[in-house]
């Protein structure tokens, strides 16, 4: 669709809705382009080989990507950073239940503790008691202080003392158990604390293997990706190349055609031809267009007469006649 085309239905839309201000930008875009082609023709017909431009830019302009490759230290330490607060859980766990078993051995050595005073108390007060009624015996006898006496006392003191003996040794039979439990619950709980940090070391390991496999494959995608890129730019510029050669090309045999027609019909001959062109063109444009408009535009643009020349009058005639 011609540049005409299009300026008459974005016109007759414009106008629809009644928006002046934005008409007369309108007109005024068009009138740009259409200056724009009375520059064209004039490159049309010129003998000269002119400048090149392609309607295509420098480079695609696609963007690559970036990643860092972190070192394997780096991955080493975020996975121990990620495991790190399992790590702690289980550890604190096993050191609560150490706690937790040596208050109960610790209790159970106060309880005996406790249970050996008692018993030996109730010990000594059964040795007085029998005592006392033996002395009281003997003195209803009328033998408070004969040997007999004394014998029977110490038979008592004997028997008692061997069985406060009795409670010594239960006391350290069940504080050497509890030592030994203790004892035992420490080793468990070393074994428990060395197995949990080689899991753990074991875990960091298998986790930083994951992240470097997942890391050297991030980086072989983006060296991938980037390399795509590389290739769609170099086919892209080669294309480039192409296209501009030939148009270099087609410009150099448009302005040798040219020429031809110079030494043809000579320089006033390719200039009408070229003026036949503008006019026509003009006509087409500036009758599509409210009159008064049309006017201004060429009147108020000094181009008008560069491009058209002497025949700049005939073409305002043209304008000022159209309906």
């Amino acid at each position: 669709m011609s540049i005409f085309s299009q300026f008459t239905t974005k016109a007759k839309e414009q106008g629809s809705v009644g928006q002046g201000d934005d008409m007369e930008k309108l007109y005024l875009e068009q009138f740009n382009k259409f200056k724009s082609e009375l520059e064209g023709i004039d490159k049309k017909y010129s003998a000269d080989v002119g400048k090149v431009d392609l309607d295509m830019p420098d480079s695609l302009g696609l963007t690559k990507r970036e990643y860092d490759m972190p070192t394997e230290d780096e991955l080493y330490k975020l996975a121990r950073e990620a495991l790190q607060s399992k790590y702690e859980t289980n550890k604190h766990s096993i050191e609560e239940n150490k706690s937790k078993g040596q208050n109960t051995l610790n209790n159970k050595i106060v309880q005996a503790t406790q249970d050996a005073e008692a018993s030996k108390k109730t010990i000594n007060r059964n040795l007085e008691k029998e005592i006392a009624s033996i002395k009281e015996d003997a003195t209803g006898k009328g033998v408070a202080r004969s040997s007999i006496v004394t014998s029977a006392v110490q038979f008592a003191k004997d028997q008692y003392g061997e069985k406060a003996g009795d409670v010594d040794a239960e006391y350290k039979n069940k504080v050497a158990l509890v030592t030994a439990q203790l004892e035992q619950l420490q080793k468990q709980t070393q074994e428990a604390l060395e197995a949990l940090q080689k899991s753990h070391d074991s875990s960091v390991v298998a986790k930083a293997q994951d992240m470097l496999e997942s890391a050297q494959k991030e980086y072989q995608d983006v060296v991938e990706y980037n390399n795509e890129i590389d290739r769609k730019e170099a086919l892209y510029q080669a294309e480039r190349a192409e296209a501009l050669n030939k148009a270099k090309n087609d410009e150099v045999a448009r302005a040798k055609k040219i020429a031809d027609m110079y030494a043809s019909i000579g320089k006033s001959g390719v200039e009408k031809m070229a003026m036949q062109e503008k006019l026509e063109k003009a006509k087409e444009y500036f009758a599509n267009m409210p009159k008064v408009m049309a006017q201004k535009l060429l009147q108020s643009d000094a181009s008008m007469r560069y491009y058209f020349g002497e025949y700049y009058d005939y073409l305002l005639s043209y304008v000022k006649g159209l309906k």
